[in-house]
């Protein structure tokens, strides 16, 4: 795997703040932000209250579609491995 370098900084809704830097992901100690908002480059917010089931697709009655990862990026499959969601 090649490229440029990323670094994006998350909440998860617990309220901890992640770092994702390339490939690697940690949790950071604290509950503020580890950047001052005002000099991020893009900020995303969530609305509070908003129903979620409106804006989903209905995906009653159809099959996933499963497909073999290794055939779609063997890159992108070492990486997952490396990954968890909690």
């Amino acid at each position: 795997m090649s490229g440029g370098h990323y670094v994006a900084y998350a909440r998860n809704p617990s309220g901890a703040w992640l770092c994702y830097n390339d490939s690697s992901c940690r949790e950071l100690p604290g509950r503020s932000p580890p950047i001052d908002p005002a000099s991020a480059y893009l900020l995303f917010y969530e609305r509070q209250g908003l129903d979620y089931e409106r804006y989903l697709p209905d995906i009653t009655g159809k099959e996933p579609v499963v497909k073999d990862a290794e055939v779609l990026d063997p890159d992108d499959n070492d990486l997952k491995k490396m990954c968890s969601i909690m």
